[in-house]
């Protein structure tokens, strides 16, 4: 990275800054109006569309895929511990065809830190809605995104395994994380499944007990038939999950909990056979579900359709292959939800998948606010 002379000043009260120098960028974190560390920010671009020298410098030299742009910082920059930086991976789609990344990633070889972390996101918003004109990753058959490193941070994503030929080909598949601290983000996501009958699916499989998982304003969607618990939006077989206003439409199963423990909070699931499965610990705060089984009774029965008023969740569109899980006005899920102000970052979710702020004291339930 190059460097340069930095000037300027931070307010005071100011705990964090981030300076651009170069082509990075210098974070300082402030104690009592000491510089007290500074961690580089090395951001890179991905584009499947871009025509440019696949370096990743810039919007117009972006990798066309991720897994590639991962490939590439793996091998100048394994160790983020060491050289105390964070990668930031941004990703769009700019081309005027919007190609898809049709190559699965598969995170395993940094060594990271609660302060020296992955960060991926989008320079768009979907919207809250699957969106073909922008950044998306499609691929059939295996799961589009393994993560095996700790402190991941997933944000904004579209992530759609397209076709299934085995059980356990998540959308999100997180094993094999290494014992001694573990901080896995995804928030602000869409998940997304084939739907095939014959084997089981997940948009978000924690399968590690190792893992600790934050996850919030995300919707999963489009599991198949197959008449399994494990046939499920969210299957966890370990670790810590939290998860905070998420949409989460399963096939047989909404949330299942095999083992581990999860923390739900603000959560509606739909499953048609059981919304919320627990062989582990399931906790959950104000949570609804299309059936009996959430531990709110107010919240119970409310179903996956179109239709508004009591019992109804009020969602745009539930027609398969068009699917849009926003909510309408008159929404049963509207203005039930726990005030999470008081919960630790990053459960203390002010805003909704598409940015807007919520309610805090009776924010809606599942991932949009109205």
């Amino acid at each position: 990275m190059a460097t340069a002379a930095i000037t300027g000043t931070v307010g005071d009260g100011a705990t964090e800054a981030e300076i651009v120098a170069g082509a990075g960028t210098i974070v300082i974190t402030l104690t009592n109006d000491t510089w007290v560390e500074s961690t580089t920010i090395n951001t890179f671009y991905v584009d499947p569309t871009a025509t440019g020298t696949n370096d990743g410098s810039s919007p117009t030299n972006a990798f066309t895929t991720l897994d590639y742009c991962m490939d590439v910082r793996a091998l100048a920059n394994a160790d983020l511990v060491n050289s105390n930086t964070i990668e930031r991976w941004i990703c769009s789609s700019a081309g005027g065809a919007h190609t898809a990344d049709t190559t699965a990633l598969g995170l395993l070889a940094f060594t990271t830190g609660p302060n020296n972390y992955i960060e991926i996101t989008c320079s768009e918003s979907h919207g809250g809605v699957w969106n073909t004109g922008m950044y998306r990753i499609e691929v059939a058959n295996a799961p589009p995104v393994l993560v095996q490193n700790n402190y991941v941070r997933i944000d904004g994503l579209q992530i759609y395994k397209t076709a299934s030929d085995g059980s356990g080909e998540a959308s999100i598949l997180i094993n094999t994380i290494a014992a001694g601290g573990s901080d896995i983000r995804i928030s602000n996501c869409i998940l997304r499944q084939p739907g095939n009958a014959s084997f089981n699916e997940q948009c978000l499989y924690v399968a590690d007990a190792d893992a600790t998982v934050n996850c919030w304003n995300t919707i999963m969607y489009g599991v198949g038939a197959a008449v399994s618990t494990s046939n499920a939006a969210v299957l966890q077989n370990g670790g810590v999950l939290n998860i905070a206003h998420c949409t989460l439409i399963g096939g047989y199963t909404g949330f299942r909990v095999t083992a581990g423990t999860a923390n739900a909070y603000n959560c509606y699931a739909y499953g048609s056979g059981v919304a919320y499965s627990n062989a582990g610990t399931q906790n959950q705060t104000k949570c609804a579900a299309n059936d009996t089984t959430a531990t709110d009774a107010t919240l119970d029965s409310i179903l996956k359709d179109t239709s508004t008023g009591a019992g109804h969740a009020g969602f745009t569109n539930v027609t398969a292959g068009s699917e849009d899980f926003t909510i309408k006005t008159g929404s049963a899920l509207i203005g039930v939800g726990a005030d999470l102000s008081g919960e630790s970052a990053p459960m203390n979710v002010s805003t909704d998948i598409d940015g807007a702020a919520r309610t805090i004291a009776t924010p809606d339930i599942g991932a949009d606010e109205l």
